[in-house]
């Protein structure tokens, strides 16, 4: 891995320069952002899991429900869900 700093082609234009400071001034923060990522991941994954044991749910599919959910695709899943159902019973291989 480089450690290469650009050098900028003008003294009014900074876009171009690698700032490695402000990488060293928040690494701590970095980390400390990096572990309660993986926390909450952890987190959901176990409500994931409860939940679906108790629903009597594949934990993925559940996941990705609440995934669509949040993320405002719910029409869209809807119809790829529908197209496979329909493809799982209506073609036989």
């Amino acid at each position: 891995m480089s450690n290469v700093i650009r050098i900028k082609a003008d003294e009014t234009d900074d876009s171009d320069i690698t700032n490695i400071k402000a990488v060293k001034d928040a690494i701590g923060e970095l980390k400390i952002a990096y572990i309660k990522k993986q926390d909450m991941a952890d987190s959901y994954k176990d409500v994931i899991k409860a939940v679906a044991e108790k629903a009597h749910i594949d934990k993925a599919v559940l996941s990705k429900y609440v995934k669509a959910l949040v993320d405002d695709t719910i029409d869209d899943d809807r119809n790829k869900a529908q197209q496979l159902e329909m493809l799982f019973y209506m073609v036989v291989v």
